[in-house]
């Protein structure tokens, strides 16, 4: 155990059934729409906040510095459990479920080196994981426009698919690797343009937001030539802080604000070659995630943190989601991947800090507890 202290969540929160228990809305004025699966303990370091989360059969799995954690699906009022925690000097970077396994990155920056582990989800703590592969002299963070990013991990067609550069402050050296889990003795790879980042993987195509003078272009990039190729232009500016979404046959990316606008515009784009170009659904909120037809995303209001739309009726962009209490996220700390992630069996999950709702107190963003919540879909 690396942790020295804890923080305990300043309200009693019991998780059963669909909805929170703990209604405090008489008070706040507030509906009691998500629920909440549980408080996140952590360190007054904001370091030891969760920066990565995947939803697996287990429950939701998150991680934070240096371990993995995880929540059962229907609640953790106590606290969630340590799943993993990493070696002496490493640090926990990005996790992805399948059916059966969690994968994670594990990385140092000094010297750079990098690991790819997995264990299975139903173990009670990861004491002996399994390391996929290894590398020393790459590391997978980097700082980009004084942005954090710990790279990229996905599961496409049960391949994994992860990014390294040589140090932290040289992201123009990005690699893109790919291997199975089974087999990953010498991984593929190749080498990425310049300051790009990658938004998603399907059927072994990346498709990555690549830097240009006159904006951010949209292009798929195969995994057998490295070559990459526009297909949307630059003129739609994509955002280069977040992931994208992947719904059916269908990349949904937001673009970078513009005019005095908080957040960039969402757009979607049929696969592979993005046909007819890109499609504009509304405001984007902040890292968006769209599954099911359905976008999840932070945004800025009274009374909510996140919000949701359905995409044939997102002109106005994502409406609040009420909580008995208000949760308040800070979106765009890190460079990937989105505070949420789509559930298995519909609606989405996604950490947040907690807020209290009584009259004008707030804690500071420092020492604000967190909490895993669950975001139902809208009404159909």
């Amino acid at each position: 155990m690396k942790r020295i202290g804890r923080l305990a969540l300043l309200v009693s929160i019991v998780a059963a059934g669909a909805a929170c228990t703990t209604d405090v809305s008489s008070v706040s004025s507030m509906g009691t729409q998500g629920r909440v699966l549980g408080g996140v303990p952590f360190l007054t370091n904001s370091l030891d906040v969760p920066h990565a989360i995947a939803a697996g059969a287990k429950g939701v799995f998150y991680a934070t510095y240096q371990d993995i954690g995880y929540c059962p699906l229907s609640g953790c009022p106590d606290q969630p459990a340590q799943y993993y925690t990493a070696e002496t000097l490493g640090e926990t970077a990005l996790v992805v479920t399948d059916a059966q396994n969690v994968y994670w990155t594990e990385f140092t920056t000094a010297p750079p080196h990098m690991w790819l582990r997995s264990a299975p989800q139903q173990v009670a703590y990861a004491s002996s994981p399994t390391t996929i592969y290894e590398t020393i002299n790459e590391t997978v963070e980097s700082h980009v426009d004084n942005l954090l990013s710990l790279g990229f991990l996905a599961l496409d067609g049960g391949i994994l698919y992860w990014t390294t550069n040589p140090g932290p402050d040289n992201p123009t050296a990005t690699t893109m690797s790919w291997c199975s889990p089974a087999s990953c003795t010498n991984p593929p790879s190749f080498g990425l343009p310049k300051y790009s980042t990658v938004l998603a993987v399907k059927d072994g195509v990346i498709y990555i937001a690549k830097p240009e003078d006159s904006g951010t272009a949209l292009a798929a990039c195969t995994s057998s030539s490295g070559l990459c190729t526009d297909i949307a232009g630059p003129s739609f500016d994509v955002s280069t802080l977040t992931t994208a979404s992947i719904d059916g046959d269908t990349l949904y990316f937001p673009s970078n604000p513009h005019n005095g606008q908080a957040t960039g515009e969402l757009y979607a784009c049929a696969l592979p070659s993005c046909d007819g170009g890109p499609k504009l659904i509304g405001p984007a909120g902040y890292d968006p995630v769209v599954s099911g037809g359905v976008v999840y995303a932070g945004i800025v209001a009274v009374s909510a943190a996140f919000g949701t739309c359905r995409v044939d009726s997102c002109s106005a962009g994502p409406q609040g989601i009420d909580f008995p209490f208000e949760p308040s996220t800070s979106f765009g700390e890190l460079g990937s991947p989105s505070p949420i992630v789509a559930a298995p069996m519909g609606g989405a999950y996604a950490y947040a800090a907690l807020v209290l709702p009584f009259g004008s107190y707030r804690l500071t963003t420092a020492n604000d507890p967190v909490a895993l919540v669950y975001l139902p879909p809208p009404p159909p």
